[in-house]
């Protein structure tokens, strides 16, 4: 009896039909092409993934199957970072996940050109100094003595206004969203605290 190694069969290629020689044990896995190059044009071909352990899926955007393998069948959504971009522009205003039914311009109104020559005033009347540590110049901030978000009536009074180095500015009790978890604390201690 031959040795197992010697026994070679002799195929076609699928994609090239070129002859190749094959085991029989490579014939029985379903080895059908001659080399790499052409088994991955077969699976592009017959839409096969080269790693069979997934399945496919439709794109949320373009509604086409695009496979997804096992470990990212919860997480993938769409099948292209384009598709998932073009969704993305397509999801603001109403239409976005957080829209909350109010349209915010804080943001806008922090950036504006008001809100820039309301803090120049300040720092001007300040003569570019802290008012808590009398630090004159480096990186100042202009501090709403009344928070930004709950007075808009004095969102660009220079009175409301005052210059604080980056450090004292951080120590305030109305920085960043300190403002929102006070508000929270005081309505959270009228209902607990007995009158």
């Amino acid at each position: 009896m031959p040795k197992r190694s010697s026994i070679l069969l002799i195929l076609r290629c699928k994609i090239c039909r070129c002859a190749f020689r094959v085991r029989p044990s490579a014939l029985k896995n379903g080895k059908c092409c001659c080399s790499r190059m052409c088994a991955d044009l077969s699976k592009k071909i017959n839409g096969i993934p080269a790693n069979k352990r997934g399945s496919f899926k439709k794109c949320n955007y373009c509604n086409q199957d695009f496979y997804v393998q096992t470990c990212d069948t919860q997480r993938r959504k769409f099948c292209s970072q384009k598709c998932y971009s073009a969704h993305l522009r397509t999801q603001v205003g109403s239409l976005a996940y957080a829209w909350s039914g109010v349209r915010s311009n804080d943001s806008t109104m922090r950036d504006s050109a008001e809100a820039k020559a309301w803090r120049i005033k300040v720092f001007t009347r300040d003569n570019f100094t802290c008012a808590y540590c009398g630090k004159r110049g480096g990186n100042l901030e202009a501090h709403h003595l009344k928070p930004f978000s709950t007075h808009p009536d004095l969102r660009f009074d220079v009175s409301n206004g005052q210059t604080l180095c980056e450090p004292c500015h951080r120590t305030t009790d109305s920085f960043g969203s300190k403002t929102r978890r006070h508000k929270q604390i005081g309505e959270w201690k009228q209902q607990v605290i007995l009158p």
